[in-house]
C-alpha cells in the first residue's frame, strides 16, 4: 500500500525506507517532505538502485556540513555537465585554491557600493514589465525572465566590471535552457547519464557550447580592462584571471577557468532570481505589505551605500529572509563522501550520498510557530535568534556555505525595493509550483502578475 508520495509502509523498517523509484524520479520533493516528518534522525532511502541518507535534524546536518571539503563534497547531479569542476562541485586542493582566491571579492567593503549597480540593473526590467502590461492592469506579466536578466546584470556589474550588455538574448536563452534541462534531470543516475540527458533534452549540448563561448567572452573582457600589469586584488573575475595567469597556481588550468566562469555566471544569478520570484509571489497576495515596503523605499536615498540602504529598510530585508525560509532556493542540500570517513560514531563509505532537507528544517513547528505562514516579523527587531537558528540555512552551513550569501542578502532586498517603489502587483491566480526534480526551487512557469505603475 503506497501513499501519494510513493512511500511503501510495508517495505519500511527501522531506518530503511523503500520508495517507488518512478514516482521519486518524477518528483523527489514530495517524497522527501513526507520522510522528513518521520521521527528517525537518519533514514536510508532506497529508490530502486538509488540509495541516499536523509538527515532529519538540522543539528546533524550542520555537523555533517562541517566536513565539507574534507571528505565530503557537493553533488548537483546533471548540473555538473554544465559547470564541470567549478567551485560548486570541486573538492580538495582545487576547491581550496579557488575559494581562497575568490573570498576577498565578497567581503563587505567590496560590496559597499553595490546599490547603484542594483538600481541600474532593476529599473529597466521594471519598466519592461510595465510596458508588457500594456497599460491594461488585467494582463498578466511573466516576471521570471526579467529577474534572470536583472540578477545577471548585477552580477556582471559588481563582479566582472561589465554589465548585462555583455550577454545577448540568445545567451540568456542558453543559460535558461541548460539550467532547466539539467534541473529536470537532476536525479538522473546510472550509466550513460550525459547521453541520457542529451537524448531527453534537445538543445542541451548546443546551449553548453554557447556557454563555453560566453565564458571566453567574459575572460577576454577582463583582459581588455585589466592590461598587462593589473593587480589580482580585484573583483571575482579579475581574481580568477589572475589565478589563471599565475605560474604558482597550477590548479587553475584553461578548463578550470572555463568551469569557474560558467559556475560564476549560472550559480551567481540563479539562486537570487529564484528567491526573488518566490518573494514577489508571496507579496502578490499582500497589498498592505507592499504598501509598507513602498514607504520604506521612499526613505532610501539613491546616494546611500548598500549598508545604509539595508539599514533604512529593515522590513524589506525581513520579507526577503522570510521568503527564503518558506522557499529556500536550494531546498535539499546534496552531499557525497568522496573518501571513507567518520561521521559521529558511524563510518561513511566513499560514495555515501546524503540529502539534507533544508525546506523541512525551516518549517519545523518546534522552531517556527505557524511554520507555513508568511510572517516577516520573525526577522525584525534586535533579536537574531531565528535568523541565527541552526534550523535556518538557506545558504547552507559549514566551510562550503554559499560564498555569495552576503551578495545575495544585499541584492535581494535592494532589488525588491526598486520593484515595489515603481509598481504594485497582484498574483494572477496561479498556483506556483517548482520544477519537479530541480536542484533549485525555480518555478516551472511564471510567476505571473497583474501590474500597475505607482510612480
Amino acid at each position: 500500500m503506497s501513499d501519494a508520495t510513493g512511500i511503501s509502509e510495508e517495505a519500511s523498517f527501522g531506518r530503511r525506507v523503500r520508495v517507488d523509484p518512478q514516482r521519486f524520479a518524477a518528483s523527489p520533493l514530495p517524497t522527501i517532505a513526507n520522510l522528513a516528518r518521520r521521527p528517525e534522525r537518519l533514514i536510508l532511502v532506497e529508490a530502486g538502485t538509488q540509495r541516499f541518507l536523509l538527515l532529519n535534524r538540522p543539528s546533524d546536518a550542520r555537523e555533517l556540513l562541517a566536513m565539507d571539503g574534507y571528505g565530503l563534497s557537493k553533488s548537483y547531479g546533471a548540473v555538473r555537465y554544465i559547470i564541470g569542476n567549478g567551485i560548486l562541485t570541486s573538492h580538495g586542493k582545487t576547491w581550496e585554491v579557488v575559494r581562497d582566491r575568490l573570498q576577498p571579492a565578497f567581503q563587505q567593503d567590496r560590496l559597499a557600493n553595490m546599490a547603484p549597480d542594483i538600481n541600474a540593473a532593476f529599473d529597466p526590467v521594471v519598466e519592461r514589465w510595465i510596458d508588457d502590461a500594456g497599460g491594461d492592469t488585467g494582463k498578466p506579466v511573466d516576471v521570471m525572465r526579467g529577474l534572470v536578466r536583472a540578477t545577471l546584470d548585477v552580477l556582471l556589474r559588481v563582479l566582472a566590471g561589465s554589465d548585462g550588455s555583455l550577454l545577448a538574448e540568445a545567451d540568456i536563452d542558453a543559460i535558461n535552457l541548460a539550467l532547466l534541462a539539467a534541473s529536470r534531470q537532476a536525479w538522473l543516475r546510472g550509466a550513460g547519464q550525459r547521453a541520457q540527458l542529451v537524448a531527453r533534452e534537445p538543445g542541451f549540448d548546443a546551449a553548453v557550447r554557447r556557454l563555453d563561448r560566453v565564458a571566453e567572452r567574459i575572460y577576454r573582457h577582463q583582459q581588455r580592462r585589466a592590461g598587462p600589469d593589473a593587480s589580482p586584488d580585484g573583483d571575482a573575475v579579475a581574481r580568477l584571471a589572475a589565478a589563471f595567469q599565475d605560474p604558482n597556481c597550477p590548479e587553475v588550468t584553461v578548463r578550470q577557468l572555463r568551469d569557474e566562469l560558467v559556475t560564476f555566471l549560472l550559480v551567481g544569478h540563479e539562486t537570487t532570481a529564484v528567491a526573488l520570484a518566490w518573494t514577489l509571489w508571496l507579496l502578490g497576495k499582500e497589498p498592505e505589505l507592499q504598501l509598507s515596503l513602498r514607504r520604506e523605499a521612499a526613505g532610501v536615498d539613491d546616494g546611500m551605500t548598500a549598508k545604509e540602504a539595508l539599514a533604512a529598510a529593515p522590513l524589506t530585508g525581513a520579507v526577503f529572509r522570510e521568503a527564503m525560509r518558506l522557499y529556500p532556493p536550494i531546498p535539499v542540500l546534496p552531499r557525497v563522501a568522496f573518501e571513507s570517513t567518520r561521521f559521529g560514531s558511524a563510518k561513511l563509505i566513499a560514495g555515501s550520498f546524503f540529502a539534507l532537507p533544508v525546506f523541512a528544517y525551516q518549517r519545523d513547528p518546534a522552531v517556527w510557530p505557524q511554520p507555513r505562514r508568511f510572517m516577516p516579523e520573525r526577522f525584525l527587531g534586535s533579536d537574531t535568534s531565528l535568523r541565527d537558528s541552526p534550523s535556518y540555512m538557506p545558504f547552507g552551513a559549514g566551510p562550503r556555505a554559499c560564498l555569495g550569501s552576503r551578495f545575495a542578502l544585499t541584492e535581494g532586498p535592494l532589488g525588491l525595493l526598486r520593484i515595489v517603489r515603481r509598481i504594485s502587483f497582484r498574483s494572477a491566480g496561479q498556483r506556483l509550483s517548482p520544477i519537479a526534480s530541480a536542484v533549485t526551487l525555480r518555478p516551472a512557469q511564471g510567476p505571473h502578475f497583474t501590474i500597475e505603475r505607482v510612480a
